[in-house]
């Protein structure tokens, strides 16, 4: 059973419950018990909201703020009914907007600390990924980046299951560059995929330093697509509303602290461009530049935060020959000298011959 449906089941237990002990007179024998149960409903499905971010929890939310405010009315209506001859409804609106505020701080503190534990959680694991880089493994005397263990992946369309990874297992050497052939369909993009924690295996395991990379929060895995991972695709997924340097200093941005960094950042961008020979194209529209030139762009964005791996799909797949030959000269001079490592998926055995080593995918299976 997933999480996510527990955690629905959970909340559409307690909202039940609770929405049912509003109308029984039990209510009226034991307040604050009533009160103290929605306090956790509102505070669990906070965290849910958090944790998720699933339509279920902001809805549980809303509800469980919804019934503790629905029972604070009934028990104000009934204490102000049975102590006064006259309905006093200044009093009970101010009773009731207490209650409000009460449930809203509940809210936002559950939801405070919530991504206050998750922020924790991905300190620890960066941090034992950093512990276990200082000690990486050694296969045949060099040392290891990234490697998998029996990789499966089945992707299922109305109740069917088409197996596209077949028990993959690769090794991946620090500083190496790596090339995967196959043919289209064979599972060479599912594999790259996998390998960037972008998608989850169904069965097996994928190491980066050694760490299970799936056994990772999924915060921890974006913070590694950040700093540690790159992607290089065919299409270049560059946003037309910015200019090349914006599109390349987008990665950075979106990391802690780089408003304050933002001229070193500027600078960094600006020598890759140049790297790339776009140095005079940084003010330009992506829809100014040829399709060469987007590519040339996507991999000085793909460099921007000096990942330890790139992982290129089909680089040149939208390019022709001679363009194309051009983007290649920048990915391999670019990660070789700055001690990248590289993978790269293609279909081209003249690609391929540029690699260090040749892995070859057939049918999910790998040769």
């Amino acid at each position: 059973m997933k999480r996510e449906t527990v955690y629905a089941g959970i909340v559409c237990m307690m909202t039940g419950f609770l929405a049912v002990a509003s109308f029984s007179e039990a209510v009226l024998f034991w307040p604050w018990l009533f009160l103290s149960c929605n306090y956790l409903m509102i505070a669990i499905a906070s965290v849910f909201c958090v944790r998720v971010r699933k339509h279920f929890a902001l809805i549980g939310l809303i509800a469980a703020c919804s019934v503790y405010i629905f029972h604070a009315a009934m028990i104000a209506t009934d204490a102000y009914l049975s102590h006064t001859a006259k309905f006093d409804p200044d009093a009970l609106g101010g009773f009731l907007v207490l209650n409000v505020i009460d449930a809203i701080v509940i809210g936002v503190s559950a939801s405070a600390s919530a991504l206050t534990l998750r922020r924790v959680r991905t300190e620890k694991e960066l941090a034992i990924i950093e512990t276990a880089k200082e000690n990486v493994k050694l296969l045949n005397n060099r040392p290891v980046l990234l490697s998998t263990n029996d990789l499966h992946k089945t992707y299922k369309f109305d109740r069917k299951g088409v197996k596209v990874l077949k028990g993959v297992s690769i090794t991946v050497h620090i500083g190496e560059t790596l090339a995967v052939m196959g043919a289209s369909g064979s599972g060479k993009s599912t594999l790259l995929n996998c390998l960037g924690g972008l998608d989850k295996p169904s069965d097996g395991q994928v190491f980066f330093y050694g760490c299970d990379l799936n056994r990772l929060s999924a915060t921890t895995r974006t913070e590694l697509r950040s700093t540690k991972l790159s992607f290089v695709f065919q299409a270049y997924h560059l946003l037309p509303e910015l200019n090349v340097l914006e599109n390349v200093l987008l990665p950075a941005l979106a990391r802690h602290g780089a408003v304050s960094r933002r001229g070193a950042l500027e600078r960094r961008a600006l020598e890759l461009l140049d790297c790339v020979g776009l140095n005079a194209r940084a003010t330009h529209r992506p829809t100014e530049l040829s399709g060469g030139e987007q590519q040339r762009v996507a991999l000085a964005r793909a460099l921007m935060n000096e990942p330890e791996l790139v992982l290129a799909d089909e680089p040149t797949g939208n390019l022709d020959a001679i363009t194309g030959e051009q983007v290649l000269e920048y990915l391999f001079h670019l990660t070789r000298d700055r001690g990248h490592t590289l993978v790269i998926v293609t279909h081209n055995a003249d690609i391929a011959a540029r690699c260090d080593r040749t892995l070859v995918l057939r049918d999910g299976v790998l040769s």
